[in-house]
């Protein structure tokens, strides 16, 4: 589809001449232009479009008012972003030992041209294991408080929320000081398997300042990181600008990568094939150069990997998680007990205190009451009305 390839040749810093070629030629045909904004803002790279048609002077290729729009998201993610880096030096003096710096939180400092063309959601850093609990619980004793995700069953039980303050996941409950979150990782991988990669990783940062503290991925685990990120999200929520992530490192950063190396570490086949079919989905969409040996021949020969069928199944899962309903009155018929069903029902209405104060941020009596009117109000509209809004709104 036009739109489709206009995306594609429009999300990266720098514009090629064949780029810039196909681009031009893409705008006097027939493109939705309304679809094209549409699927750019769901795969997060309005930002580089806006970027790199206004720095090689093609702005008028595309609606003025679609590139408006590009624009003030443009500045809203380049207002974010300040805030998150002057965040990350708040980290820096709170934790006093050595952190790393993961995926935008790095990224937007080291890898793009300015802060403005990687959005970002959260900070993401990676502690030692040994210290991970440590430096979370010094975080919350600064000001931050952990936000309480709705377990699987979403009852809001104080069990069922802080059982999971173990080592079954990659990082610890994200911690929110108001202005942004932040995820403290042990891990690099979703896999405890591949945990002594996340060890090499660690030995082997690079100091981004004089003490010492922040620290960044070395090239060969950056990739190694990128490319597994979206690999696990590859079924779920696969958004383009990781794999724009990924194109624009090895762009700038292919003469220096120890392609030999990356494949040692990647000793583990599971881990090279989340390796592998990340490099493959951006040598097929986005050009990326890459060594022959990192590229799956069959998914390329299936002819499968295309930007319409990642958008439908970005698409798909916001849906999904759009329709709790079904999902809600499966989990209910799923628990065996009459007890745990009769806590899930009212649990759902009725949550404990120590999750509305973390999802309403009260700390009185009064305004744990006016939570509670909240979250009704939230329910009612979001499951009855059928409005897209968060709890907490």
């Amino acid at each position: 589809m036009n739109e489709d390839d206009f995306i594609l040749n429009a999300s990266r810093t720098h514009l090629s001449y064949d780029n810039i070629s196909v681009l031009k030629d893409l705008s006097c045909q027939n493109i939705d232009w309304s679809s094209f904004a549409e699927k750019a803002s769901i795969l997060g790279v309005t930002t580089l479009i806006y970027y790199s048609l206004t720095n090689h002077g093609l702005s008028q290729l595309i609606p003025s008012n679609i590139y408006k729009r590009f624009q003030e998201n443009y500045y809203r993610v380049a207002i974010g972003n300040s805030i998150f880096i002057d965040k990350i030096d708040k980290l820096s003096r709170i934790i006093k030992d050595k952190i790393i710096l993961l995926k935008g939180a790095d990224l937007i400092q080291t890898l793009y041209p300015n802060i403005a063309l990687r959005s970002m959601c959260d900070i993401d850093i990676l502690v030692e294991k040994e210290k991970v609990k440590d430096i979370w619980n010094k975080l919350k004793s600064n000001g931050y408080i952990q936000i309480v995700r709705p377990t699987k069953s979403t009852v809001h039980n104080k069990r069922m929320h802080y059982k999971h303050m173990d080592y079954k996941h990659m990082h610890l409950p994200a911690l929110y000081d108001g202005k942004c979150c932040v995820e403290v990782h042990w891990n690099l991988f979703e896999l405890q398997d591949f945990y002594n990669v996340t060890k090499m990783a660690w030995k082997t940062a690079i100091s981004l300042d004089s003490n010492n503290k922040i620290h960044r991925l070395s090239n060969e685990f950056l990739l190694i990181h990128l490319c597994s990120h979206f690999y696990c999200h590859a079924k779920s929520t696969p958004i383009l600008r990781m794999l724009c992530d990924i194109n624009e490192f090895i762009l700038k950063q292919g003469d220096t990568i120890d392609w030999i190396k990356i494949n040692e570490i990647c000793a583990d086949s599971e881990l090279k094939n989340e390796v592998v079919t990340a490099l493959t989905y951006a040598h097929v969409l986005l050009k990326t150069p890459v060594p022959a040996n990192f590229l799956n021949d069959k998914l390329i020969n299936e002819n499968s990997i295309k930007l319409d069928s990642l958008l439908k199944v970005r698409q798909v899962t916001l849906q999904n998680k759009k329709n709790t309903f079904s999902i809600y009155f499966s989990t209910l018929r799923s628990l065996d007990k009459l007890n745990n069903k009769l806590i899930f029902v009212f649990r759902t209405f009725i949550p404990v205190k120590e999750w509305m104060n973390a999802k309403y941020n009260t700390k009185t009596f009064g305004e744990l009451g006016l939570a509670y009117f909240k979250y009704w109000s939230y329910l009612f509209k979001r499951h009855i009305l059928k409005k897209d809004i968060d709890v907490g709104n």
